[in-house]
């Protein structure tokens, strides 16, 4: 019965690995994009540094910006939102939360991001509301100036020419060290949470536009 629970889980979560892959892409970082320009201000100021950077991409037909605007927050703001909120976030916010303890994890409090705020261990750096662009910042909240390991995550979200959005997820990593091995599989696994990241955003702004 174990063995069984085993197999049925590890084809579950090889299907759900497969799917990801299959309606997400890997796309080349543009040079004008927030993520790029931070990436190459960073390696200025810490040349040393690794910087191994992803984007990935996902159509979302049946939703268009105009639904996404409200008379509080900007597109980018709503697209933020969904992801904070979206379940597979939440719970990495719980785990950081459980791992690191409340008083080091800042919680979600508002829809607005404006540049500065704070939110789990992650900081809203650059915001483009004019390309929806937004980037966030992030460090292991136990670490101490200069911190050992810390990252980017950015999102995008534009109109699609065939009616619909075209929702973008990436992150850059910044390794101090030369990357090893076991960085080097780190990241490899980090390329795939970011793929399920995306589906699981494409998912939310689903579900929240059949609810609201």
């Amino acid at each position: 019965m174990a063995r069984r629970s085993f197999y049925l889980l590890s084809g579950a979560g090889i299907t759900a690995i497969a799917a990801t892959h299959i309606v997400t892409s890997r796309i080349p970082v543009e040079s004008s994009s927030l993520l790029s320009r931070r990436v190459e201000s960073e390696k200025v100021s810490n040349p040393s540094h690794e910087y191994p950077i992803d984007l990935f991409q996902l159509e979302l037909p049946g939703i268009n910006l105009d639904e996404l605007k409200n008379s509080e927050n900007s597109v980018v703001d709503t697209y933020l939102h969904s992801f904070v909120t979206s379940p597979v976030f939440t719970l990495e916010r719980l785990l950081l939360k459980s791992v690191f303890g409340e008083s080091r994890i800042i919680p979600v409090t508002t829809a607005s991001y404006p540049i500065g705020k704070e939110l789990a261990i992650w900081k809203v750096t650059d915001k483009n509301t004019q390309t929806n662009e937004v980037l966030l910042k992030w460090k292991n909240p136990i670490d101490k100036e200069p911190y050992l390991f810390g990252g980017m995550t950015y999102l995008r979200i534009m109109l699609n020419d065939n009616k619909g959005l075209i929702l973008q997820f990436g992150s850059a990593l910044d390794i101090k060290q030369k990357l090893s091995y076991g960085s080097y599989l780190s990241m490899k696994a980090h390329f795939v949470y970011s793929r399920i990241l995306l589906l699981n955003l494409a998912l939310k702004l689903k579900w929240d536009k059949l609810w609201n």
